[in-house]
């Protein structure tokens, strides 16, 4: 079976309301089987309040709820 997944990266340095509410409706899809959230590293054109890990950990605490949803 082939598997449906959405590739969602960002910085998501914090992740708001709008992550979240696009997140929450990706998994509601019915041709989505998965959602794979991809937390950026550092970045040179962006200042971060958060690091990789915090945010990546961050993430991983958000979701662990979901079956749907993976941080990788």
């Amino acid at each position: 079976m082939i598997k449906h997944i959405a590739l969602y990266g960002g910085s998501f340095d914090p992740p708001h309301i709008a992550h979240l509410r696009l997140i929450r409706r990706l998994i509601t899809l019915t041709d989505i089987d998965e959602v794979w959230l991809m937390p950026c590293g550092d970045r040179e054109d962006k200042k971060l309040i958060m690091s990789k890990d915090q945010r990546f950990n961050l993430m991983k605490k958000l979701f662990k709820q979901s079956e749907k949803v993976k941080v990788i």
